[in-house]
């Protein structure tokens, strides 16, 4: 079997689908089993865009100071690089599809190409159609356009949990057959950390111990506004013993929720903005305990990450969230900021409820791992193909 993967997210920094389509590929390549496996982009065209595209954000900052930029300069394709490179992506990508030299095609971030390639396409949620309110009316439409076609066309889907499968087929109309769950997993550095490696990592970051975290980009799907003005209605005492900080990029925000930031930063708040990898299981192991009001999650990588660095959560139900954080997350079934307001309060105070969070936090995070995300995702394509079960998969390395 020849799988052409697509990995046009990999252009950009990496989020939530672009680790996916990383460790997917990587542990696909561990199966003792595995397919061949092709990427498109390869890592030579994939390394070239990714320095071209940091040259031209160069010349287009130095061009907007000088006024000089066009007032389209600017505009995006569905995969987020400038429209006139997913034009030329497109281009290649049909060109490869059509060469004849694979038997499937995988688009791991939605926006698949369209071909007579037998496709399977990863749905992480499907927030942007079934909750536009929450997104940019462009990202909207590209989604609307996308499934007008991709879903009549006899396309298979992976999905990230049981709870975007059953959207799929309760709301979509998708034949349970078309759809096949795989997971995600937590990548081997999100683990439990010597105290002495947590406190010289915290002071290098400039942070605290004991503060309330939220990681993920800054948008209203994130529900950030209840989660400010929770913490915000604190007594004097939590507020000053557990800061709030968020750690995350600015994807599309009301001003409402960045004004809030602003506002509450001389009380305590503090913005890291995007973080680097490698910091990411201090950050989770400093925190008293994780908070993460989200409306709607296809799976929820950070709250999981947490669990595997031993940490207290508190989550929404949020889609998938429930799904995936169950038994060891306190689940919130309320958007009043008062009641979160309680169970922080709680989770700060009584250290006998916190040891109770933590107690299962490991052992749940364990159930997800990238060799059982690529074992489904195999088990996915050869249904696709019309292939037979195979047995279970085993990887070639432990």
């Amino acid at each position: 079997m020849k799988v052409l993967v697509g990995t046009r997210c990999l252009i950009q920094p990496k989020t939530g689908i672009g680790h996916y389509t990383e460790e997917m590929l990587r542990s696909l390549g561990q199966l003792a089993d595995s397919p061949e496996i092709f990427s498109f982009p390869g890592k030579s065209l994939l390394r070239c865009t990714q320095l071209g595209l940091g040259a031209l954000k160069t010349i287009s900052h130095w061009a907007h100071s000088i006024g000089k930029t066009r007032k389209d300069g600017n505009r995006q394709g569905p995969g987020g690089q400038p429209a006139w490179l997913e034009k030329i992506y497109n281009y290649l990508l049909e060109r490869e599809l059509a060469s004849g030299k694979y038997d499937l095609y995988h688009e791991p971030n939605y926006f698949a190409q369209p071909t007579d390639l037998p496709t399977i396409v990863t749905v992480c949620d499907l927030s942007a159609l079934l909750h536009p309110d929450w997104h940019p009316a462009t990202r909207v439409r590209r989604h609307e356009q996308l499934f007008q076609w991709l879903l009549p066309s006899g396309a298979h889907f992976l999905t990230i949990s049981e709870f975007v499968k059953n959207e799929m087929v309760q709301v979509l109309g998708v034949s349970p057959q078309r759809v096949h769950v795989t997971c995600c997993g937590v990548r081997n550095h999100f683990r439990p950390l010597p105290s002495e490696t947590i406190d010289a990592g915290l002071k290098h970051l400039g942070l605290p111990r004991g503060y309330f975290l939220h990681v993920g980009t800054i948008e209203p799907r994130k529900n950030l506004l209840l989660l400010l003005q929770a913490w915000a209605d604190l007594k004097p005492k939590w507020k000053s013993r557990h800061p709030l900080v968020l750690v995350g990029g600015i994807g599309w925000a009301d001003a409402k929720t960045l004004d809030l930031i602003q506002k509450l930063k001389p009380q305590g708040l503090i913005h890291l903005g995007y973080l680097a990898e490698r910091d990411l299981p201090l950050v989770y192991s400093g925190a008293r305990a994780f908070l993460y009001p989200s409306h709607y999650e296809g799976f929820g990588m950070p709250p999981v990450e947490m669990l595997a660095c031993g940490g207290a959560v508190l989550t929404a139900p949020a889609g998938a969230v429930e799904e995936v954080t169950s038994p060891a997350a306190h689940v919130i079934r309320s958007n009043e900021a008062s009641v979160w307001r309680d169970a922080m309060t709680l989770v700060a105070s009584d250290n006998e409820w916190h040891d109770h969070l933590t107690s299962r936090a490991v052992e749940t995070a364990k159930r997800y791992t990238w060799k059982r995300c690529a074992e489904l995702t195999l088990l996915g394509y050869q249904k696709t193909l019309g292939l037979a079960d195979p047995p279970t998969n085993r990887s070639k390395a432990a």
